[in-house]
């Protein structure tokens, strides 16, 4: 809870801080920052009405409490990519969670513990999924080699039911 808020509060100094030019942009070459969130054992699921936001602030990825997992910008209030997940049977019943598994995926578990959709894949174990500065959501592997993306850098508009056919 701490490191969200953490990362909330610097979502909003560091655009006004590089307005004002007190800070510089990284250069476009560059590695994206963003919040990682471990592909670990020890990453708990997260229950519905979590969400996480980039360094910058300018995108975040919300677990709604519909079942549906979306990736806003927080400078327009669009959504940039979503799950499509939203009113899914036995999705929106409370005990569904948000999982990021040690098996390498980012997936959304009913009500019974069942994988209903998911990004990643075994390469991708022991790696992680970052929310990157540029807007993209994307899951790499422990090597650092991407696995999935959601394509949505540079303002890029992705799927908004990126879970059509699940795993």
């Amino acid at each position: 809870m701490l490191k969200r808020t953490l990362w909330r509060a610097g979502a909003f100094v560091a655009p006004l801080l590089l307005s004002l030019g007190l800070v510089a942009a990284p250069p476009a070459s560059a590695a994206e920052p963003g919040i990682d969130i471990p592909l670990t054992v020890a990453t708990p699921d997260y229950a519905c009405g979590e969400d996480w936001w980039e360094p910058l602030g300018r995108y975040y990825l919300k677990w709604q409490c519909d079942g549906n997992l979306v990736l806003y910008s927080s400078q327009d209030g669009s959504a940039r990519w979503a799950s499509g997940t939203y009113g899914w049977p036995n999705i929106t019943n409370p005990t569904t969670k948000l999982n990021f598994s040690r098996y390498g995926y980012m997936s959304i578990r009913d009500h019974n513990g069942s994988i209903v959709c998911a990004w990643g894949g075994p390469e991708s174990a022991g790696g992680y999924v970052r929310l990157q500065s540029d807007g993209n959501l994307v899951v790499y592997a422990s090597n650092g080699n991407a696995v999935w993306a959601s394509g949505t850098y540079g303002w890029r508009q992705g799927s908004v039911h990126a879970c059509g056919t699940g795993m």
